[in-house]
């Protein structure tokens, strides 16, 4: 039998071109253009955001740099518990920063270009992240969807996903 335990050690810098969820997004351009939206957004227009392009997630950027993540459950928290946001108090709640409700760095989960497999699942074993950011001194590289993660530690092979072991 191969031992396929070389795989989960697999860099995540490595996997970034092969993985086959990230083949439509690493286009730099492409990438920040949908992905990502700037501290300042509003929460209406981040919403709009993630619905137009049926997204669960948003890298939020302050010149640049990552700065934290919008996910679904920000959102859904911030819309059940709107009352008891103090920053609230008269002002309508979709034209406030995006950035007041937002996962911020450190608090979120970020995989770095040395990031092992292993490592990163055990990044997310008491948070669940579905999708992790790949930061490069606090610029956006990539995103990782989870499920490519799973993949290789469950017993699937770097070759499945065409990626090389060099």
């Amino acid at each position: 039998l191969l031992d396929r335990s070389a795989d989960r050690m697999v860099k995540i810098s490595a996997m970034l071109p092969s993985l086959h969820r990230l083949r439509p997004v690493l286009s730099s351009t492409h990438l920040h253009q949908r992905y990502c939206i700037p501290a300042s957004t509003s929460i209406g227009a981040a919403a709009d955001k993630l619905h137009a392009n049926k997204l669960t997630f948003l890298v939020v950027t302050r010149d640049e740099e990552v700065a934290g993540m919008l996910t679904q459950r920000d959102y859904l928290r911030f819309a059940v518990h709107a009352d008891a946001y103090a920053f609230l108090a008269g002002a309508d709640p979709r034209e406030q920063p995006v950035s007041k409700i937002m996962t911020k760095r450190p608090d979120m989960i970020s995989l770095g270009m040395n990031t092992t497999v292993v490592q990163a699942l055990k990044s997310i074993q008491h948070k669940i992240w579905r999708h992790l950011p790949v930061v490069k001194q606090n610029k956006l590289m990539s995103i990782v969807d989870i499920r490519d993660l799973i993949l290789l530690a469950d017993g699937g092979r770097t070759d499945d996903l065409g990626l090389s072991r060099s």
